[in-house]
């Protein structure tokens, strides 16, 4: 028994003297469920003590058990009291992804720093209980890079506090094409601690297959959601339709861009499926940025007149793309290229309306524009205008263009 003792007493003493977080209530909590749940090849961020990676080594149908954590004590502590326990254990110095090489694991277990931070703290101590300023950041930066460890039908056991702001974690979720199930919530002193298992969605499946990787999330349009991928060591957009949009967004869409790459205007598209499109990611200044910056009135002509030809192409296809009134998002300079990007209210008409839109933002950029030496008559300018829009032909389009000085 004094042997024993002794051996629980440095272990205390070394766990107190290097910080290491002693298991609680969220350790058991997250336990129980990596009894119940873990599987296959398992990786444990944030080992700590080594209390859910030896929980999982116990497990049957667990092949072998991965344990890292930032604080190298940590590793050492399990390094010298937990791996013996079992052939399956193995333990590794690492900012979580940042260490391991390209692997896919069946199941990965995360009990992360989840409080708010607080400026009395020690660094030291802060590195087991701080998950960032506002709580939620480690989880973003691990959400960010899962989607590559982890096995198609793999699953994440996560559990986290009401303090890190449940809404921000399944917001982070879902961001980064996860879905989630609630597996049990319990109340403590001040919180409620929370167990989540976590897996791929059907549409992050369907990217992998693409081999589309490193999915971030990017931007929220009104009718999809746009991500931010690899692919083939490039960067592209994927943009995937929300579920409140119309069923078939994005065929249309994806249509219009066919079309319209033909005649060598908006991203390529690379690819289409029923719910999501993936093109070509365009980088590039917005116009009225481009504008303000750029020194050349030579350069920002030119890019105007690329604008309205492009616009005229699109009337002459008989086709709206909407907002170019106000086309602040819609058009990405990397000079000499003018790219215009989202299609997704383009629909068709009659008496389309792209050049004459595109004028009405000339003229309510023209005190912009006299300062780069722009000389535009309004009353010429619409009057040219109304014209093009009785006779929307090539040489009223270019006596409007002329007219651009």
């Amino acid at each position: 028994m004094s042997i024993l003792k002794s051996e629980m007493d440095k272990r205390q003493e070394f766990s107190s003297k290097y910080f290491l977080y002693e298991p609680a209530e969220d350790s058991f909590l997250l336990q129980k469920y990596v009894k119940k749940h873990a599987y296959g090849r398992v990786l444990d961020i944030g080992a700590g003590t080594g209390i859910q990676a030896l929980a999982a080594s116990q497990k049957k149908n667990v092949v072998s058990v991965l344990g890292i954590d930032v604080n190298p004590s940590a590793i050492s502590y399990c390094q010298k009291y937990v791996q013996s326990k079992s052939k399956k254990l193995s333990f590794l110095h690492s900012d979580l992804f940042a260490s391991l090489s390209p692997a896919r694991f069946d199941t990965i277990t995360f009990n992360p720093p989840y409080l708010p931070e607080d400026k009395h703290e020690p660094k030291e101590s802060s590195l087991a209980t701080t998950g960032g300023k506002r709580g939620y950041e480690i989880l973003e930066r691990f959400f960010s890079k899962a989607n590559i460890f982890l096995k198609s039908r793999g699953i994440i056991l996560l559990l986290f506090s009401s303090l890190t702001r449940k809404n921000q974690v399944e917001r982070i979720i879902s961001e980064n094409l996860f879905k989630f199930k609630e597996l049990e919530k319990i109340k403590i002193p001040f919180e409620e601690l929370y167990v989540y298992l976590v897996k791929k969605t059907d549409l992050l499946k369907q990217l992998e297959d693409k081999k589309i990787y490193s999915l971030k999330y990017f931007a929220q349009g009104k009718r999809s959601h746009v991500y931010l991928g690899d692919c083939k060591k490039k960067k592209i957009i994927v943009k995937a339709r929300k579920n409140s949009a119309p069923k078939n967004i994005t065929k249309k869409e994806a249509g219009y861009l066919r079309l319209l790459n033909r005649h060598r205007i908006g991203p390529g598209l690379l690819f289409a499926k029923k719910d999501f499109l993936a093109e070509e990611f365009v980088e590039g200044k917005r116009i009225t940025e481009f504008i303000a910056e750029e020194k050349s009135k030579l350069k920002i002509k030119k890019i105007l007149a690329i604008a309205l030809d492009q616009c005229f192409t699109l009337d002459q296809l008989h086709l709206v793309k909407e907002e170019m009134h106000r086309p602040h998002k819609h058009l990405l300079i990397s000079y000499p290229r003018l790219t215009m990007i989202d299609f997704e209210r383009t629909h068709s008409a009659k008496k389309p309306h792209n050049v004459t839109q595109f004028v009405q933002y000339i003229l309510s950029s023209r005190n912009l524009l006299a300062k780069k030496g722009f000389k535009i008559d309004p009353v010429k300018f619409i009057s040219l205008a109304r014209e093009y829009k009785l006779r929307p032909n090539k040489h009223c389009f270019k006596v409007l263009i002329n007219a651009l000085n």
